[in-house]
């Protein structure tokens, strides 16, 4: 009877120290308080159309979108900013890549904003340390209308084309319109 007792003490002890960090937690590290200060800074001018948001970002999202894309997105996207009220953290993940991979440091954050006639405004933010480079935002999404996703799947992607494709349609690339 003792050796069951005592196994089952000690096969219990790695499910309590591996439990998930709560979201306060994950806020107090270090590591991702300095990408939280990237991701404010980023974020508040990538909602104001500042064309330095994109020239700030990684090379991985400068790859994937011409400045000129990012920009005339940015600036068509701003109205949606209107009478939004300031970002609150809805999830976080802190990721860290191992050998053999290269060193780097990730950090991934939804954030939520009410809007003043109602419903709310997601963003969903990567930022990435490769290397020990400075922080980048390695990726961005928005959605106007959290809600709207389920019903009627409208958002207002980010058109993620690389340069290289000029103004051309690129297959299973398309931007919904928004509800009337």
């Amino acid at each position: 009877m003792m050796k069951c007792v005592l196994f089952l003490c000690l096969s219990a002890v790695p499910c309590v120290a591996q439990r998930e960090p709560s979201l306060e937690e994950k806020l107090s590290d270090p590591v991702v308080q300095e990408a939280m200060a990237v991701i404010a800074s980023w974020t508040s001018r990538a909602r104001s159309a500042d064309p330095d948001a994109w020239a700030s970002a990684s090379p991985r999202f400068r790859e994937r979108i011409a400045d000129w894309r990012w920009n005339r997105w940015a600036t068509e996207t701003v109205g949606a900013w209107d009478g939004v009220g300031a970002a609150r953290v809805e999830s976080l993940d802190a990721l860290y890549d191992e050998p053999p991979a290269p060193p780097a440091e990730w950090v991934g954050v939804v954030l939520v904003h009410d809007r003043g006639r109602g419903g709310k405004v997601y963003e969903r933010v990567w930022v990435v340390r490769e290397n020990g480079e400075r922080w980048a935002v390695v990726d961005y999404a928005l959605w106007v209308d959290g809600a709207a996703i389920v019903t009627n799947a409208y958002v207002r992607p980010i058109p993620w084309v690389p340069a290289s494709y000029g103004d051309r349609m690129v297959e299973g690339f398309h931007v919904l319109r928004p509800p009337r």
